[in-house]
């Protein structure tokens, strides 16, 4: 996975005063039939909600809070969606994502009526943003991330100008990069971030020995650079020294080193310096590039296609594994004909999520299985000695995820309350349960709930429920952004980011 639409859910308003939030204290209350018809009262209505990012299909805890001198008898709350709650502390399910508006009404003792409408930013669920990487971005030796405010920052490694803020310092903290730049998405890779802005716009930086960057040279960028072609995508990953991304319709094109087909175009070269079309015709919905092979889930029918490097059977086909130079040089049908809602990759490993909710067993994995990372014991080799699986594994485990994430040699996921599972490689512990022993099998990751999860190389990422971002594993270069180098055992919050 290294590293796609970012999305970002906006705060929650705390208060109607902050701002962002309709406030209707001047609403005239409901008549009544009684001839005391109770007063509408100017005293403040403090609405907060658990968690403070509301999701779609998430159970959220809203709690009304009236300011009033007299005991609230009542209050009652209006969804859009046509259902009434009652109480001061109610539970909601929003089905949808977008701009909603609750009415919330209180009755104190007096007969004084409080009456707000509040509008809320419903986010995509948390199945949905498996199919972006959103949030906090963990890539080989750095990270990136963009904020609620649309800032781009990023810090770890940047002997290559990996970081993108114009210079070769390694950075332990959050940098700000691309200032003047409205990014929307970022991925990133090994050596080298891309990102889109608002109007799709591609722009890389960093290592580019491989024309990884896609603007036709093969020197290292320190600033977001300007891919070329002048296409406009709505999705883009990268990988170790490749790229790929999506236009709107669908179509895929990818740019940097070849020699394994990863690029998809039929015609394995050393290298493509900017976005060379992939071939087969296919449309795809979700696009992602590992070390030296790329995915997509098709668009009609969330088929899974794979191209590139197959010496452990990552292309998923049932064939490959054989030689260090295995290779399919075009989309390739992944075996089995399972549909399917999410894909990522790591390494030489890929897992996805099928489309179906109500499967049994939801997580299929498939290629490099030596630390684990498929999630569940394989009995074929790759290459004589390799451990691997050469089409999709169903993972035995009850846990539920509802989105999925791999990282270099581990893969993570959540399920729909935001816990998240781990496994495979916990060597620096980036499995987060504060061991640094491998799992072959998901393992709780304690304490916390998220709605966005990223596995990297040898750490991991992601945004809590609370907006706040937590990082752990490998800290050599200070890619979880702590301002040290100590790795981390278990999530630790990033300072100073908000989502």
């Amino acid at each position: 996975m290294y590293a796609p639409r970012s999305l970002y859910l906006a705060l929650l308003c705390a208060t109607l005063a902050i701002a962002g939030c309709a406030d209707s204290s001047k609403l005239t209350a409901p008549a009544q039939s009684s001839a005391a018809t109770p007063a509408e009262s100017d005293a403040p209505l403090a609405v907060t909600t658990w968690p403070r990012a509301v999701l779609a299909d998430f159970q959220t805890v809203l709690e009304a809070v009236p300011a009033t001198r007299d005991p609230v008898t009542s209050v009652e709350w209006r969804f859009a969606d046509g259902t009434v709650a009652r109480g001061s502390k109610v539970s909601h399910s929003f089905p949808t994502e977008g701009r909603t508006n609750v009415i919330v009404r209180a009755v104190t003792t007096s007969g004084d009526v409080v009456q707000r409408i509040v509008s809320f930013n419903v986010s995509p669920s948390i199945s949905t943003l498996g199919t972006v990487l959103s949030g906090i971005v963990p890539g080989g030796l750095h990270t990136c991330a963009i904020d609620a405010l649309s800032s781009l920052y990023c810090w770890g490694y940047n002997g290559n100008g990996t970081v993108g803020d114009g210079t070769r310092i390694h950075r332990y903290s959050p940098t700000l990069v691309g200032a003047g730049l409205n990014f929307t998405q970022v991925a990133t890779g090994v050596g080298h971030s891309c990102a889109l802005d608002g109007n799709g716009a591609a722009y890389c930086w960093g290592k580019n020995e491989s024309g990884q960057l896609g603007d036709g040279t093969t020197t290292d960028r320190a600033v977001p650079t300007a891919v070329l072609g002048g296409l406009s995508f709505s999705s883009i990953d990268v990988g170790y020294a490749h790229s790929c991304a999506l236009t709107s319709t669908g179509a895929a094109y990818c740019w940097g080193i070849d020699s394994l087909g990863q690029l998809g175009d039929g015609a394995p070269a050393a290298q493509q310096l900017q976005p060379t079309a992939v071939l087969g015709g296919l449309t795809f919905s979700v696009i992602r590039a590992g070390y030296t092979h790329s995915c997509a889930l098709q668009q009609t029918t969330g088929y899974a296609y794979c191209w590139g490097a197959n010496s452990t059977g990552q292309v998923g086909n049932g064939t490959g594994g054989n030689t260090n130079t295995d290779r399919v040089t075009t989309p390739t049908a992944v075996s089995g004909s399972v549909s399917f809602a999410q894909i990522d990759i790591g390494a030489s490993h890929t897992c996805a999520l099928v489309s179906n909710q109500n499967a049994a067993n939801k997580i299929y994995c498939w290629g490099w299985n030596g630390s684990g990372q498929l999630g569940v014991t394989t009995t074929e080799v790759c290459r004589g000695t390799v451990p691997c699986a050469r089409s999709p594994q169903k993972l035995p485990s009850s846990v539920k995820l509802v989105a999925i994430t791999a990282g270099s040699t581990h893969s993570c996921g959540i399920i729909s309350t935001g816990d998240a599972y781990c496994w495979g490689s916990n060597s620096n512990g980036q499995l987060g349960d504060g061991t640094t022993t491998n799992h072959t099998s998901p393992a709780l990751v304690p304490g916390v709930q998220f709605k966005s999860l990223r596995a990297g190389r040898l750490f991991s990422c992601g945004v809590l429920l609370d907006n706040t971002a937590r990082c752990w594993g490998t800290n050599y270069y200070g890619m979880l952004g702590l301002g040290d180098t100590v790795d981390r055992l278990t999530p630790t919050a990033v300072p100073g980011l908000t989502f």
